[in-house]
């Protein structure tokens, strides 16, 4: 991607030098767009491009997925459907885009979509679609590592139901149990590398694994978990996998980080939360490409959010008129009580009967105020009391459900055009991953994973000189940093295992192609300055 996250970014790409290298290329943004709608519009382009990408990352893909939605929170005034943001932790205005990864954590098949359809629902239209695009056969198991955003006993029932696909979740609400370690029935380590291939963390997992009490088809593994630090959680593991081991389902779910970190990687170095573009469409235009199903009704929503606004503000009337009536009764018995102390002072004129009779007016002057409140607090209750029998008069009469589709018609609502999104992700994702496997051989050799990846990034995007002769062309890479001994070292390995591979030229077949680490010592400039 050179760096252009979008199509106005590359604007700042030099084309004269791209064309050296990739042949003729598109130079504006207009023009790009178009050749972007036209190729989106074509199904066919993007099932090859997801082969090619799957292809490229090889036999190793193997059966074991993980699979997410990632939101973005979108600020156009269009009508697009809210849904839950997890960054602003709220409901608004979202696009989701469904995720699935290798148990490598390589992306391999997305989709941008809105809420119309939970996921829950667009889990099974998303796999269904990736088989198809990857083609994939239907008699292909494939498991896939989800978080409790699908969690419910109807979405098990539709998994059990197909025999070729498998689900490995938490539990959602397991309250954890006292832990007795006879009943362990084994135990697992994960160790995972931290700043480089020698600084190891381990976590300790003891398990036990049983039929799940609500649903007997699934497993359910309790786990208990430890840190280096020695702090220890207990979860639960479902599955419907019930011949797999529970140390190996056990990885696959504590290591689903490595899709939770690609996520913030492909936004931040390719864009990947970019619109792309603003077209959309009516949800009128839509009727027959997505499947409608009956909702409870706004209407009813409506109506019996104000009848619970009516039942809440009821009980606060209540409640007030509760608390008057036992501090009218307390008010009561302390009348009672300074009656018999007035009885016994006599008729002197002494400051104490003085203050006892400034404390009975005072309670007469308290229930008087109680009893003007108490006729308004009645009045109040009792309007509550038929306002709220009127909504619920209006409820029954309301019908409870309702056409999604209908209704989103209705509110003229629209869903964004994913489709030249589509085709820039995957070429994204593509890019993603190519890069991945271009750094490994650095990233070995080099062993700091705090900055391996910057420093590769800075090279693959060196300014460089072209030496070109009759057999070869010689790539001399410049690059902005100055290289340490380390460093400058672990880089020559790694252009020198590039170079083995017998690279060739894009736009003269047979010409080798060269990378080499050059010093700026060695640069002579000479410039060719016109008059004018």
């Amino acid at each position: 991607m050179l760096g252009a996250h979008n199509i106005e970014q590359s604007k700042f790409l030099n084309d004269q030098d791209l064309e050296l290298i990739l042949g003729r290329v598109v130079r504006f943004p207009t023009p790009q767009r178009e050749q972007l709608k036209l190729l989106a519009a074509d199904p066919t382009v993007l099932a090859g491009l997801w082969r090619f990408n799957l292809a490229n990352l090889g036999p190793a893909v193997g059966r074991d997925f993980y699979f997410d939605p990632h939101s973005k929170h979108y600020t156009g005034e269009q009508s697009v459907l809210k849904g839950w943001c997890s960054n602003l932790h709220a409901a608004t205005k979202v696009m989701h885009s469904d995720f699935i990864h290798t148990a490598r954590g390589e992306p391999i098949y997305c989709e941008t979509t809105d809420n119309f359809e939970d996921l829950r629902q667009r889990f099974f239209g998303v796999v269904a679609r990736a088989r198809a695009a990857l083609q994939w056969p239907q008699e292909r198991t494939l498991t896939f590592v989800l978080d409790r955003g699908v969690y419910g006993a109807e979405f098990f029932a539709q998994v059990i139901a197909q025999p070729c696909l498998q689900v490995i979740t938490w539990q959602k609400g397991y309250v954890a149990q006292p832990w007795d370690p006879a009943l362990v029935q084994g135990t697992t380590t994960i160790t995972r590398r931290r700043n480089n291939a020698t600084d190891l963390r381990a976590y300790q997992f003891a398990y036990v694994a049983r039929a799940w009490e609500s649903n007997p088809k699934l497993r359910q593994i309790v786990v208990q978990a430890t840190n280096g630090q020695g702090r220890t959680i207990q979860v639960a593991i479902l599955t419907d996998d019930l011949a797999r081991s529970a140390a190996e389902i056990i990885q696959l779910m504590f290591q689903r980080w490595l899709q939770e970190n690609d996520f913030k990687y492909l936004d931040q170095h390719y864009g990947i939360n970019a619109i792309t573009s603003y077209g959309s469409l009516a949800y009128a235009e839509l009727k027959g490409q997505v499947t409608d199903r009956e909702v409870k009704s706004a209407a009813r929503k409506a109506l019996e959010l104000s009848q619970q606004r009516e039942t809440d503000q009821l009980k606060r009337h209540l409640l007030a008129e509760e608390q008057a009536l036992q501090a009218h009764e307390r008010r009561a018995h302390q009348r009672q009580q300074l009656a018999a102390q007035l009885a016994l002072a006599g008729p002197q004129q002494t400051p104490q009967p003085r203050t006892l009779k400034r404390q009975e007016s005072a309670l007469q002057a308290a229930d008087q105020r109680y009893q003007s409140g108490r006729t308004q607090r009645r009045e109040l209750i009792a309007q509550g009391h038929k306002r709220s029998a009127e909504i619920q008069a209006q409820i029954h009469a309301t019908a409870a459900t309702e056409s999604r589709l209908e209704a989103m018609i209705a509110a003229q609502m629209v869903r964004l055009d994913s489709s030249s999104k589509g085709l820039l992700d995957v070429l994204r994702i593509t890019a993603r991953n190519l890069f991945y496997q271009a750094l490994q051989p650095f990233k070995q050799a080099y062993d700091n994973y705090r900055d391996d990846h910057a420093h590769f990034r800075t090279l693959t995007q060196s300014p460089g000189v072209l030496e070109v002769s009759a057999q070869q062309l010689v790539i001399h890479l410049l690059p902005r940093a100055r290289y340490g001994g380390r460093l400058r070292k672990a880089v020559q390995q790694t252009l020198t295992a590039v170079n083995t591979q017998g690279l060739t030229f894009p736009c003269l077949p047979g010409k080798s192609l060269q990378f080499r680490l050059a010093q700026r010592s060695e640069l002579e400039v000479k410039m060719n300055v016109s008059p004018d």
